[in-house]
């Protein structure tokens, strides 16, 4: 439940009162005053239906309002005050700033046109939220206003949109912001910008498209500068030594699978992280650079330059690297490359679009690797998903810092340790059926495993699990290898 969906920020600060949650029995809040006769006929006059007051002290409410609305109850107050402007139509473009009368500049009077005000809250938001993404939607059919959705933790949640007014002047902000073409609008564009903000810079890709209300704009919002991932980041102990064990090989394939979103690129980067980067020489390929490290040569793709995977890879591979991080092998030429540098002497860490450990060594056959070849490379295959962490601080209970007793991400992992033995079953599967019998007789460790330890240690709930994982949280384990005669 937001609170400013219940009620507005000011009020909240003017009755001293602010929302908990919403159950069937109603209405929960904190108030300083719960028996004051105005407080309540004010919150009667908004028909909120039943409500259970709790007498908060005036200092921990405080505390309370400014945790539970923070700065999207900023941009909420802010759109509800433009929504109710006088003259709002009239209200100055982004190239027509409002005039702020004797003694402000240009820059002074950009600052305060209604766009600009709106994008600047909108931004501090989204990273005090720690948003990874901010879907901004135009009125469309069965949606008379703009929407504002932003993915927190893998889920989206609604926020303050602007009023419908003054979202055409938003999207002309932000693509302004952006380097995009300001008199385009019925093709997709895609830019970049970046902030300075309390935790550093931070760089976001900005993405428009046109619709039949008009144009749509997704901000990808970056990991932030020099804030590296490791592997204790990743997931339980048992599977960090896993991927641990990995990062130490010599040479060989590390395939990462998952879908969009389920943090591929960031474990990349904490295996890069358990590396002795002063010993070896490192080399990643990506699209775009998302997280920014020294002692590592980071080559940009730019598919219009003609510096595809494919043809950085073979220019990195005449510059005796050590280890090479490719962002995806998404085509066939990149796939069979990648495979040949880690027979040829390389670690190689990469990714593919599988659901699962063996979607993944079917991906890459369908790229043309030759089978044997790739069993013969590989060290490690991670399948993974990202579930909602159990938040620290309430305990399941909820706070004012979690969703529900949720807050941040732990990785959920299908692992599979590539040993000779492996690799030699691999290598002689000659079918599908085959190459999935051997990495279940070779030790493949299920989701549903690595889902029963989460669960065991506290990090995570059944119900989060099953959202993230449905049918593969109910997967027989695979029948334990054989022992060795």
């Amino acid at each position: 439940m937001s609170p400013w969906e219940v009620l507005p920020r000011s009020f909240a600060r003017r009755h001293g009162v602010v929302p908990l949650d919403r159950g069937p029995d109603g209405v929960r809040l904190a108030a300083r005053h719960p028996d004051d006769p105005e407080l309540l006929d004010a919150l009667a006059a908004r028909g909120l239906g039943p409500l259970r007051l709790e007498r908060w002290a005036p200092e921990a409410l405080d505390a309370l309002l400014e945790a539970r609305y923070g700065a999207w109850g900023a941009l909420d107050e802010l759109s509800r005050a433009l929504a109710a402007t006088p003259g709002a139509d009239d209200a100055p473009s982004l190239g027509d700033p409002e005039p702020g009368g004797p003694g402000l500049d240009d820059d002074e009077a950009l600052e305060r046109a209604p766009a600009v005000r709106w994008v600047g809250q909108l931004l501090r938001a989204a990273l005090a939220e720690g948003a990874t993404d901010l879907h901004l939607d135009p009125p469309g059919p069965g949606r008379p206003s703009p929407t504002l959705r932003a993915r927190v933790d893998g889920v989206l949640h609604d926020r303050p949109a602007p009023p419908a007014w003054l979202f055409p002047r938003v999207v002309g902000r932000l693509k302004a912001l952006a380097g995009l073409d300001l008199g385009e609008s019925l093709t997709p564009q895609d830019g970049s910008l970046s902030l300075d903000g309390e935790g550093g810079r931070r760089d976001l890709r900005v993405a428009t498209a046109p619709t039949a209300g008009g144009e749509a704009v997704v901000l990808r919002v970056l990991a932030e500068v020099g804030r590296l991932p490791g592997l204790g980041d990743l997931g339980a102990p048992r599977d960090v030594e896993v991927l641990a064990a990995a990062a130490g090989e010599a040479s060989g394939l590390i395939l990462v699978a998952g879908p969009t979103g389920a943090g591929k690129t960031t474990t990349l980067h904490a295996l890069v992280s358990a590396m002795d980067l002063g010993a070896r020489s490192v080399v990643s390929l990506e699209d775009p650079v998302e997280l920014r490290r020294p002692r590592v040569r980071q080559i940009p793709i730019d598919r219009a330059a003609g510096r595809t995977f494919a043809a950085a890879l073979r220019s990195v591979l005449r510059q005796d690297p050590d280890v090479i991080l490719v962002g995806e092998a998404r085509d066939r030429e990149t796939a069979q490359l990648v495979v040949e540098a880690a027979l040829a002497g390389h670690l190689v860490l990469t990714t593919v679009h599988a659901a699962s450990a063996a979607g993944a060594l079917e991906r890459l056959v369908q790229l043309g690797c030759e089978p044997a070849h790739l069993a013969e490379s590989l060290r490690l295959i991670v399948a993974q998903r990202l579930a909602r962490r159990r938040c620290g601080a309430c305990a399941g209970a909820g706070s004012v810092g979690c969703d529900g007793g949720l807050r941040g991400r732990v990785g959920v992992f299908e692992l599979f340790p590539c040993d000779a033995q492996a690799r030699a079953a691999l290598a002689a599967a000659r079918t599908p059926a085959e190459r999935v019998r051997a990495l279940r007789a070779g030790g493949l460790r299920p989701f549903a495993a690595c889902a029963a330890r989460l669960v065991r240690d506290g990090l995570t709930t059944d119900e989060e699990l099953r959202r993230v994982l449905g049918q593969d949280l109910d997967a027989p384990a695979p029948p334990a290898p054989e022992a060795a005669p």
